[in-house]
């Protein structure tokens, strides 16, 4: 089960489609990963994995390595098939989009779906992100009663560890604005496609949006492409 895109993936189409193209066919050309970058990567995983808590006693579906997502794909549906109350991870593929999801419970009113953001507020990606998992969630079969993100409460640094952990988090459910972007995804699924079946960079200008929201990590290889684009280096 071969896959065309998963949620950072996406997320990087919306940013620049340039940048997507060139993640998928330049990526050891990308820049170096800041140190602090490194950082928020790696205090994301804790917290994730901290959310585990509030719904204990779960399925852990992530795979091994990476390169093994199918595995993961395989167990989900085995997971689900059994009602299994809690799955850590689970994947799913539809469209050709790839995602794991950070929690999927089921409890009397059937499916819920959580992800888990190390921030103390729901920015926009973090919807598109959600919207995107809801939409793959859906096609894949999966009849969700409700999609919310769980984030950190503003107090949270002041918390201890003596605290019950649902003092940490603070739970909002998205699942209208999911159900708004279902249409706008599957386009932009279509147009992504297109682009990445295309022979040649798209000619994107280097603007503001090489920064939000995040900084690209192929700034470096863009400005060279950009100071290059007659000579026929990456026709």
């Amino acid at each position: 089960m071969a896959h065309l895109l998963s949620k950072s993936t996406y997320i990087r189409s919306l940013q620049c489609v340039k940048s997507l193209y060139l993640y998928k066919n330049f990526y050891n050309q990308r820049d170096p990963l800041p140190e602090e970058r490194k950082v928020r990567f790696e205090k994301g995983h804790d917290i994730g994995k901290l959310a585990w808590q509030l719904f204990p006693g779960g399925v852990d579906a992530s795979p091994n390595h990476i390169s093994r997502f199918n595995e993961s794909v395989q167990l989900t549906k085995q997971l689900i098939i059994a009602k299994t109350k809690v799955i850590y991870e689970p994947a799913f593929i539809f469209d050709d989009v790839l995602i794991a999801l950070d929690m999927l419970v089921y409890d009397d009113a059937g499916w819920k779906a959580y992800e888990v953001k190390s921030s103390t507020s729901i920015s926009e990606t973090y919807l598109n992100d959600a919207a995107l998992q809801y939409y793959v969630l859906n096609g894949a079969g999966v009849l969700l009663r409700d999609f919310s993100i769980i984030h950190l409460t503003k107090n949270y640094a002041e918390i201890t560890s003596r605290d019950k952990v649902e003092t940490i988090f603070s739970v909002k459910s998205v699942a209208d604005q999911c159900k708004l972007q279902h249409d706008t995804i599957a386009i932009h699924i279509q147009n992504m496609r297109f682009v990445l079946a295309n022979k040649k960079i798209p000619q994107v200008e280097m603007s503001d949006h090489c920064n939000r929201p995040y900084t690209c990590d192929f700034i470096g290889l863009c400005t060279k492409h950009n100071a290059t684009i007659n000579t026929g280096l990456f026709a």
